[in-house]
């Protein structure tokens, strides 16, 4: 026990928001869960007692601490600065609430921390508010499945003149809004602007230098790169990613990095590596409480799974990806893991067609009501398939040209490039099937 416990929480409350600056994480976490251990019954409610939980939580956040450890030092930070009216420390804690809710798959939670957000920024004179409440509720409707609605919010954000570089919870909240933005812009369609963001928020966050958020925009810009099927800037980003000084410390950032490695090895044709390394992430996501990505991956191991043969596994991991989702949500990933489920019953020794149709009809439907064209256009190609297959060639090529010609860009993309050759070849089947025999 140390001889002047007054004494050394006054020095830590002093010294944990430098040691958060300066981003020596793992020392912030230590000293604030210590300084709290410490702490006096009359400093309890402090604004000294604020900043400690603060600091704790921030640290605690992206160095792997638990979600009860963070949630608990986030709450009682904020009974504090409500009572207190510190505003600035309130802000910071509910956009720590949100970022926390959305790891945990707490969606509608999530959106509820935005709008209150949104109340307290018609309260308060401190623009910034408003911004923030915007490119949260964003990120809570992206993740929700609905994507015109994010894409309102965020272009709402991005058109205020809030401050630049200004952090909230270890993180600047521009990098933060960039990637999910860069997100919605893929499944909006618009895959070109979309890797033109995700670069974009790579590129504002090396320039600041801060290894959370280059580590940030790094793993979570992964999947528009992926998507796009454009695996030299995933293997990239992913490289930059594992090699940064900072790396090991950013604990809560390894499974889901792992994950998009483990994916990215099965797209490159290393099936084994990579559905091995998609096993145990998924099982530390899960075990972190890691939801943001955990779909993904899962989707992944399934696909390596069916790519290997493993086709019975690859339905339970379907399965049980898709049994997770919560009542009265639909997951962001739900149209992939439906049109996945189509393919692994179309490889089945004794294939049920119906049964695939139905799971594409499903993922069809669930991909408009997200206004997902990216997720749409997968499915419409792997029907057009299907129909071909069955000899119902127009009916194949009107399900496909109708999603390909909504789109305006990104024909350079894997998706795009497979669509169009796909009604290429339906055109001159029928061209050749229409004319008459010479």
């Amino acid at each position: 026990e140390p001889r002047h416990p007054a004494l050394g929480t006054d020095l830590a409350a002093a010294a944990t928001p430098v040691l958060l600056q300066l981003l020596l994480l793992t020392e912030c976490r230590r000293w604030s869960t210590k300084a709290l251990s410490l702490l006096e019954d009359a400093d309890r409610g402090t604004r000294k007692e604020m900043v400690l939980q603060e600091t704790l939580a921030t640290a605690a956040m992206w160095t792997g601490g638990t979600g009860d450890e963070v949630r608990a030092a986030i709450t009682r930070g904020l009974e504090i600065a409500h009572k207190l009216g510190e505003t600035s420390h309130h802000l910071r804690l509910m956009v720590g609430l949100h970022i926390l809710l959305v790891r945990a798959g707490d969606f509608r939670g999530s959106l509820a921390v935005a709008e209150a957000l949104s109340s307290a920024a018609r309260t308060s004179a401190d623009v910034s508010y408003m911004v923030v409440a915007d490119w949260t509720r964003g990120a809570s409707q992206h993740f929700l499945g609905n994507q015109r609605a994010a894409e309102r919010d965020f272009q709402n954000g991005f058109g205020r003149a809030g401050p630049r570089n200004l952090h909230l919870f270890g993180l600047d909240y521009r990098v933060r809004a960039l990637v999910p933005y860069a997100r919605v812009l893929w499944l909006a369609g618009r895959p070109d602007r979309a890797m033109a963001v995700a670069r974009e928020a790579i590129g504002e966050a090396a320039a600041s230098g801060r290894s959370v958020d280059v580590c940030f925009s790094l793993l979570y810009a992964t999947p528009v790169f992926l998507w796009c099927g454009d695996w030299s800037a995933a293997e990239g980003a992913l490289g930059k990613l594992m090699q940064h000084t900072n790396w090991q410390a950013l604990l809560s950032f390894h499974a889901t990095g792992l994950a998009l490695k483990g994916e990215l090895l099965v797209h490159l044709g290393e099936t084994d590596r990579g559905t091995a390394l998609l096993r145990d992430a998924l099982k530390a996501m899960k075990a972190e409480k890691h939801a943001i990505l955990v779909k993904r991956a899962a989707y992944a191991l399934a696909d390596g799974l069916r790519i290997s043969g493993q086709l019975d596994e690859a339905l339970a991991v379907i399965a049980d990806a898709i049994a997770e989702t919560q009542d009265g949500e639909e997951a962001l990933e739900l149209p992939e893991l439906l049109r996945l489920q189509a393919a692994v019953l179309l490889s089945m020794p004794d294939k049920d067609e119906s049964q695939a149709e139905d799971c594409l009809m499903r993922s069809l439907e669930c991909a408009r009501r997200q206004n997902a064209s990216g997720w749409e256009l997968r499915t419409a190609t792997s029907l057009a398939r299907l129909r071909t297959s069955q000899g119902r060639h127009e009916a194949a090529h009107e399900i496909l040209a109708g999603v390909y010609r909504s789109f305006t860009e990104g024909f350079e993309t894997r998706d795009l490039k497979a669509a169009a050759q796909l009604l290429k070849e339906m055109d001159e089947f029928m061209g050749s099937a229409a004319r008459p025999c010479e």
